[in-house]
């Protein structure tokens, strides 16, 4: 199930990287892409979660990647909520840093999968 949820997260990350883009050239992006990318995040959380909690999960590094992975979504609600407000773009500032731990998040279920 880690697999999976590396597959999920891999997949949020392209879209996460199409949305970054767009958002450092001061282009809309479409709430297609923005859905897509939280969908297979969303997903990948979820089995993580369920991985976590099968017991099969014997480094704590994994715990601490859904930790990670949880700060990067409190990261991309702020940054989904710029969608309905008339405050321009979000902040490129937090789009690095919702980024950057989201990658941490995904070097640690790495390092816990393959380690």
């Amino acid at each position: 199930m880690n697999i999976l949820a590396l597959g999920l997260y891999g997949v949020a990350a392209i879209f996460g990287l199409i949305l970054a883009l767009r958002v450092f050239r001061q282009e809309n992006s479409p709430m297609l892409m923005a859905l897509l990318h939280m969908g297979f995040a969303v997903a990948g959380a979820l089995t993580l979660i369920g991985f976590l909690t099968s017991g099969e999960a014997q480094s704590p590094l994994f715990l601490y990647a859904m930790i990670a992975y949880g700060v990067a979504a409190l990261g991309g609600l702020f940054l989904f909520s710029y969608r309905f407000r008339d405050a321009g773009f979000p902040p490129k500032g937090i789009v690095i840093v919702h980024a950057l731990v989201a990658v941490v998040g995904t070097l640690l279920l790495l390092t816990a999968s393959f380690g």
